[in-house]
């Protein structure tokens, strides 16, 4: 392809910054999936997980200070990037083990609750922002193989809108990469590679222009130069992931070891490649945990179960931190948020919710600590206490509610969400988590 243009039309452009006169064309014909959105390049990986944590088996504060991870031992050389969140409360839709949808905080539909949310859940709410503009706003993946029905799925657009949970290593692939993959291979490859040369090409006939330009003029060029060079080198890193194909996984959907780690490289590479900034994980590999906590299971038992899910963690911070980005690499502008649907009791988990982070968010949240949040006796009518028999004979309850960790990890994002739910059970973000 060859763009012509004028020097008059070249510096005219200059006055819309990045994407001038001829940025703009290529970014929308040829780079429209790597450079989808503006602004910082945050990306959040959202886990839910069956079962809680107890409160001997919690992350806590280390002598001198810090995070001992305790039974999550497979984050002990990551410490430094990890913080553990305590004590928070979600109202609705309680079920005899804690919070139907875990991540909408509005009254389910139906019996119990049970049957549809009543409310968006925060990883699609994030999507609307976060993933705007990327090929696909956000998806919500399970290896457990079988059939795809619903059922389990955390996520909801909005009230009795369920959103789709995709259980199979194949559908997971089609949904992320079907629409990049060319009728040849390597199509995506060469059209990157094009894409490359005629961006180094232009850099280099802008740079012989610089010396000609008055001062002001100049200024102008430099921060152009300047996006060209952050451009190419996204361009120049996709083209080494070979992003536009990738192979399909042939996994079988019994196996849960295959499509687990078939769906870590997908949310990895699909990331890498700005196919998608939101990615949400439900993690369930059988219901031993279950009888565990009805006296089956020791405390090994337990303490193994929470390492195995430290384990995965790892697995997909270290990926990301293998993937040069900017000065940097992928980790810096991630992160991975991991809620454990319970509390730290089996059944009426709604008032000791715990979350854990990992990473910074590009600086914006602070790492390497543990937050316990206040409790408060609850009173009469107390806001906290909106579901008949909710209550679980607890005579405290949280202050905080878990909408003020969804807003937090939402301007982590760079993404505008003052409230989430309710307006009545938002206090505001939680600043011990904010660097």
């Amino acid at each position: 392809m060859l763009i012509r243009t004028s020097r008059r039309r070249f510096l005219g452009g200059l006055s819309l910054g990045a994407g001038g006169a001829l940025l703009l064309p290529m970014a929308r014909h040829l780079v429209r999936p790597v450079m989808a959105q503006d602004g910082p390049d945050r990306r959040i990986v959202l886990v839910t997980v069956s079962e809680g944590v107890k409160e001997e088996h919690t992350p806590v504060v280390a002598p001198g200070g810090g995070v001992d991870v305790n039974a999550f031992a497979s984050l002990e050389p990551y410490a430094d990037q990890v913080t553990w969140v305590h004590e928070m409360y979600n109202p609705y839709n309680k079920q005899l083990h804690s919070n139907w949808w875990p991540l909408c905080v509005a009254p389910g539909m139906g019996t119990d609750g049970k049957d549809a949310p009543g409310g968006i859940s925060f990883d699609r709410a994030l999507a609307g922002t976060l993933g705007a503009g990327t090929p696909v706003s956000s998806v919500s993946l399970a290896p457990y193989g079988g059939n795809n029905n619903q059922k389990d799925s955390n996520s909801a657009d909005g009230p009795n809108a369920q959103f789709h949970l995709i259980r199979s290593a194949t559908e997971a692939f089609d949904t992320l990469f079907g629409s990049l993959v060319g009728d040849e291979a390597g199509d995506f490859e060469q059209r990157l590679a094009r894409d490359v040369s005629l961006m180094d090409f232009v850099a280099q006939d802008a740079a012989a222009v610089a010396n000609r330009l008055a001062g002001p003029e100049r200024e102008q060029l430099e921060q152009y130069l300047d996006s060209l060079a952050a451009i190419e080198a996204k361009l120049e890193g996709l083209a080494a992931l070979s992003c536009g194909a990738p192979e399909l996984p042939e996994v079988p959907d019994e196996d849960y070891e295959a499509l687990r780690l078939a769906m870590f490289e997908l949310t990895v590479l699909a990331m890498a490649c700005g196919i998608t900034r939101v990615i949400r994980h439900e993690w369930k590999r059988d219901n031993r945990p279950h009888s565990w906590w009805h006296g089956e299971g020791t405390d090994a038992d337990f303490r193994g179960w929470h390492d195995s899910h430290a384990g995965y963690l790892v697995e997909l911070w270290e990926s990301f931190s293998a993937i040069p980005h900017g000065a940097g690499t992928m980790a810096d502008e991630t992160l991975l948020m991991f809620l454990p649907t319970n509390g730290k009791t089996h059944h009426g988990g709604m008032f000791d919710k715990q979350a854990l982070l990992m990473g910074s968010a590009g600086g914006t949240l602070k790492t390497g600590h543990v937050v316990d949040l206040p409790r408060s006796p609850i009173a009469a009518d107390d806001p906290r206490i909106e579901e008949e028999d909710s209550v679980d004979d607890e005579d405290s309850a949280p202050d905080r509610c878990i909408v003020d960790l969804f807003t937090t990890v939402a301007h982590a994002m760079g993404v505008d969400m003052p409230t989430f739910g309710p307006e009545h059970h938002n206090r505001g973000m939680l600043e011990e988590l904010l660097a």
